[in-house]
């Protein structure tokens, strides 16, 4: 994928997941995390649509990430700490 592309979703999400969640519809878990069905629909419903496998590159180039990786947690995304 180019680098561009995984730049705007790393930024598309950090400002929605970490700033302000409810203005895509989305409702943090304890701890600050997110399903990736729920982040993935909620990004889709306001017209900027992610797919898995994007999330998942994002998720793996960034150098932030102290969490799993989203194959071994892909259930869950952090809302702190990735992107």
């Amino acid at each position: 994928m180019k680098n561009n592309r995984l730049v705007k979703i790393s930024k598309y999400l950090s400002k929605h997941r970490r700033h302000s969640p409810d203005r895509i519809g989305l409702e943090l878990q304890p701890g600050g995390w997110v399903s990736v069905e729920e982040l993935l629909v909620a990004c889709k419903k306001h017209k900027f649509h992610i797919f898995e496998n994007e999330l998942k590159e994002v998720v793996e180039k960034t150098t932030k990430n102290a969490s799993p990786s989203i194959s071994q947690a892909r259930a869950f995304v952090p809302t702190k700490g990735i992107l």
